[in-house]
């Protein structure tokens, strides 16, 4: 049971981040267009010409992606049709579901089962979404080395270091094209400086014509086998929650918050985003009773993902909620987090 409920878990912090990252797209829109091909020195002109690039150029690419020592391979292929974004993410190995963004609908696509069962998935347009919210702020919070050139997928690329200005989160390194300007790979590391999560691409054709046939949806698939989400206007900047979480790591900020079920039978679960624009992290509070079959979760890290759970009681008649805290942070930060959830006054 322990696994299912993480499982879900996962699913949600997977869901609310694509949900977010589209969201907050809106604001990267009016940026400026141009792709600096110089050295930069600056985190944020460094992210903002980044994700530019990838949310207008059409290309086909394979990429990897490594933790916990597996490996995943997966397709991606992304353009623009009418001002509006299409993206397809196929796995190439070790099953998961095909994802599917047609402006704002993203379709999860369960050839086999139901959408929940995301054992086998990792989480969907890492290259694309991944850095879609920034700011000036993120000067403040990581600092950028160049650290020479280098050849990703047989294509040059600048490499950059971004190391965070504290020790609660992760450093990053870097890989950009300098043809195109797009993120050739990424690798997070971790206190220690080990590698904990890396996306790779190992083909990439940028500038290819992409039918639009490729993003019809399959007709052999029932409707019942996939999820789908209508992305405008769902997830808010506001906060409506009655919870909250007392400490945050400098930068960080609510960007979402949802009230959702995470199975029919399940009670409400409230779920709070955080993001810093690099990196975020998704708080779950939902009721908890003795005589449930899941208990919290323990500490646990996969990959560069960490969970923290635990309860707290609510009111005199020993009620308590179970609160988990799933994200890209060291562990030291998740547990501060954690501990610091509270209700509204």
């Amino acid at each position: 049971m322990f696994f299912s409920s993480l499982r879900l878990r996962a699913c949600g912090t997977i869901i609310l981040c694509l949900l977010l990252s589209e969201t907050l797209r809106a604001e990267g829109s009016s940026l400026n267009p141009s792709v600096d091909r110089a050295v930069s020195s600056s985190p944020y002109q460094l992210l903002k010409s980044m994700s530019h690039a990838f949310r207008t150029a059409s290309y086909d690419g394979r990429f990897i992606y490594m933790a916990n020592s597996k490996l995943r391979s997966l397709r991606v292929v992304h353009t623009n049709f009418d001002g509006q974004e299409f993206e397809r993410l196929t796995p190439l190995s070790g099953g998961g579901p095909e994802i599917l963004r047609k402006g704002d609908e993203l379709i999860c696509i369960h050839p086999g089962g139901d959408f929940v069962r995301m054992d086998n998935s990792i989480p969907s347009g890492p290259f694309a979404n991944k850095f879609s919210h920034v700011n000036a702020q993120i000067d403040t919070i990581y600092a950028l080395a160049f650290e020479g050139e280098d050849r990703i997928a047989g294509r040059s690329a600048k490499k950059y270091l971004m190391q965070p200005q504290d020790l609660y989160r992760y450093a990053y390194k870097l890989w950009l094209d300098n043809e195109s300007g797009l993120l050739l790979k990424t690798t997070l590391l971790g206190d220690k400086g080990q590698e904990l999560e890396t996306f790779e691409f190992v083909e990439l054709n940028v500038g290819v014509d992409v039918p639009h046939k490729l993003f019809d949806h399959p007709g052999s698939s029932r409707m019942d086998k996939a999820l789908v989400v209508n992305l405008d206007g769902v997830m808010s900047p506001n906060s409506d929650s009655e919870w909250e979480a007392g400490w945050l790591p400098k930068g960080f900020k609510m960007a979402a918050c949802d009230v959702r079920h995470l199975s029919k039978e399940s009670e409400k679960v409230n779920a709070l985003v955080y993001s810093d624009g690099m990196s975020s992290f998704t708080i779950f509070i939902e009721p908890f009773a003795s005589n449930k079959e899941h208990a919290p979760m323990p500490h646990s890290r996969h990959g560069a993902t960490a969970v923290y759970s635990h309860t707290i009681d609510i009111d005199e008649a020993d009620d308590k909620v179970m609160i988990t805290v799933v994200g890209e942070l060291p562990m030291s930060a998740i547990r501060k987090i954690g501990a610091s959830v509270v209700r509204k006054q």
